[in-house]
Protein backbone atom coordinates (compact mmCIF):
# COMPACT_ATOMS: atom_id res chain seq x y z
CA UNK A 1 0.00 0.00 0.00
CA UNK A 2 1.92 2.98 0.88
CA UNK A 3 5.71 3.32 0.95
CA UNK A 4 7.67 4.62 3.85
CA UNK A 5 4.73 4.50 6.40
CA UNK A 6 3.26 1.99 8.34
CA UNK A 7 -0.02 0.50 7.00
CA UNK A 8 -2.74 0.76 9.08
CA UNK A 9 -4.23 -2.50 8.02
CA UNK A 10 -1.19 -4.07 9.22
CA UNK A 11 -1.40 -3.28 12.74
CA UNK A 12 -3.54 -6.11 14.21
CA UNK A 13 0.10 -8.25 12.71
CA UNK A 14 2.11 -5.82 13.89
CA UNK A 15 0.82 -6.06 17.43
CA UNK A 16 0.44 -10.38 17.52
CA UNK A 17 3.59 -11.50 15.93
CA UNK A 18 5.84 -10.34 18.43
CA UNK A 19 3.20 -11.75 21.27
CA UNK A 20 3.04 -15.05 19.47
CA UNK A 21 6.72 -15.04 18.72
CA UNK A 22 7.73 -14.46 21.72
CA UNK A 23 5.69 -17.39 23.17
CA UNK A 24 6.89 -19.99 20.37
CA UNK A 25 10.48 -19.09 21.25
CA UNK A 26 9.96 -19.42 24.86
CA UNK A 27 10.57 -15.75 25.80
CA UNK A 28 7.49 -15.35 27.90
CA UNK A 29 4.28 -17.82 28.28
CA UNK A 30 0.62 -17.42 28.28
CA UNK A 31 -2.05 -20.11 29.14
CA UNK A 32 -5.68 -19.83 29.81
CA UNK A 33 -6.57 -21.94 32.57
CA UNK A 34 -10.60 -22.53 31.84
CA UNK A 35 -12.20 -25.86 30.51
CA UNK A 36 -8.94 -28.15 31.53
CA UNK A 37 -6.22 -24.89 30.71
CA UNK A 38 -4.63 -24.36 27.25
CA UNK A 39 -1.37 -23.35 26.57
CA UNK A 40 -1.01 -21.88 23.38
CA UNK A 41 2.90 -22.71 22.98
CA UNK A 42 1.66 -26.13 23.34
CA UNK A 43 2.09 -28.82 20.64
CA UNK A 44 -1.58 -29.19 18.91
CA UNK A 45 0.20 -31.60 16.45
CA UNK A 46 4.16 -33.32 17.29
CA UNK A 47 5.33 -35.64 15.08
CA UNK A 48 9.66 -36.91 14.72
CA UNK A 49 10.29 -33.69 16.67
CA UNK A 50 8.38 -30.89 14.63
CA UNK A 51 6.42 -29.00 16.92
CA UNK A 52 3.06 -27.44 15.63
CA UNK A 53 1.59 -24.63 17.96
CA UNK A 54 -1.28 -22.36 18.07
CA UNK A 55 1.25 -19.55 18.16
CA UNK A 56 3.48 -20.22 15.39
CA UNK A 57 0.20 -20.85 13.32
CA UNK A 58 -0.48 -17.39 14.52
CA UNK A 59 2.89 -15.81 13.57
CA UNK A 60 2.90 -17.59 10.26
CA UNK A 61 -0.77 -16.40 9.36
CA UNK A 62 0.29 -12.58 10.49
CA UNK A 63 3.55 -12.45 8.43
CA UNK A 64 1.18 -13.62 5.72
CA UNK A 65 -1.36 -11.23 6.05
CA UNK A 66 1.70 -8.35 6.14
CA UNK A 67 2.87 -10.16 2.58
CA UNK A 68 -0.53 -10.05 1.01
CA UNK A 69 -1.44 -6.62 1.65
CA UNK A 70 1.83 -5.18 0.68
CA UNK A 71 2.14 -4.63 -2.69
CA UNK A 72 6.34 -4.34 -2.93
CA UNK A 73 7.77 -7.61 -5.24
CA UNK A 74 10.23 -9.52 -3.03
CA UNK A 75 13.01 -8.67 -6.12
CA UNK A 76 13.27 -4.81 -5.20
CA UNK A 77 14.93 -5.61 -1.74
CA UNK A 78 18.94 -6.29 -2.14
CA UNK A 79 20.78 -9.39 -1.22
CA UNK A 80 21.81 -8.09 2.47
CA UNK A 81 18.00 -6.95 3.10
CA UNK A 82 16.54 -10.46 2.03
CA UNK A 83 19.21 -12.34 3.75
CA UNK A 84 17.65 -10.32 7.01
CA UNK A 85 13.99 -10.48 6.38
CA UNK A 86 14.48 -14.16 5.40
CA UNK A 87 16.19 -14.69 8.61
CA UNK A 88 13.39 -13.02 10.46
CA UNK A 89 10.85 -14.59 8.84
CA UNK A 90 11.56 -17.82 8.78
CA UNK A 91 12.87 -18.31 12.47
CA UNK A 92 10.06 -19.36 14.37
CA UNK A 93 8.87 -22.02 11.40
CA UNK A 94 12.80 -23.56 11.56
CA UNK A 95 12.38 -23.41 15.48
CA UNK A 96 9.03 -25.42 15.49
CA UNK A 97 10.01 -27.66 12.60
CA UNK A 98 13.74 -28.22 13.32
CA UNK A 99 14.74 -30.28 16.71
CA UNK A 100 18.63 -28.91 16.17
CA UNK A 101 17.54 -24.92 15.38
CA UNK A 102 15.13 -25.56 18.69
CA UNK A 103 18.27 -27.02 20.63
CA UNK A 104 20.14 -24.21 19.79
CA UNK A 105 18.20 -20.97 20.03
CA UNK A 106 16.62 -22.37 23.47
CA UNK A 107 19.91 -23.09 24.92
CA UNK A 108 20.04 -19.49 26.07
CA UNK A 109 18.00 -17.22 26.96
CA UNK A 110 19.72 -14.09 25.07
CA UNK A 111 19.50 -16.15 22.07
CA UNK A 112 15.76 -16.76 22.04
CA UNK A 113 15.70 -12.59 23.08
CA UNK A 114 17.81 -11.86 19.93
CA UNK A 115 15.78 -14.47 17.83
CA UNK A 116 12.83 -12.44 19.69
CA UNK A 117 13.98 -9.27 18.67
CA UNK A 118 14.73 -10.01 14.79
CA UNK A 119 11.28 -11.23 14.61
CA UNK A 120 9.60 -7.86 15.61
CA UNK A 121 12.12 -5.93 14.08
CA UNK A 122 12.11 -7.21 10.28
CA UNK A 123 7.88 -7.36 10.99
CA UNK A 124 7.77 -3.90 11.47
CA UNK A 125 10.22 -3.45 8.77
CA UNK A 126 8.57 -5.41 5.90
CA UNK A 127 5.46 -3.30 6.82
CA UNK A 128 7.00 -0.08 6.83
CA UNK A 129 9.26 -0.64 3.92
CA UNK A 130 6.45 -2.01 1.74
Amino acid sequence: MARDQTDLIDIAALVLIPITAGMELGVWSFAVEIFGGFDFSQAIFSSGGTKISAALLATVGAFMWIFVTNDQPLTSYSDEEMTVLGAGVLVVPLFSLIPAVRNFVGSSDLLAFAAWMLVAIVSVYISYIE
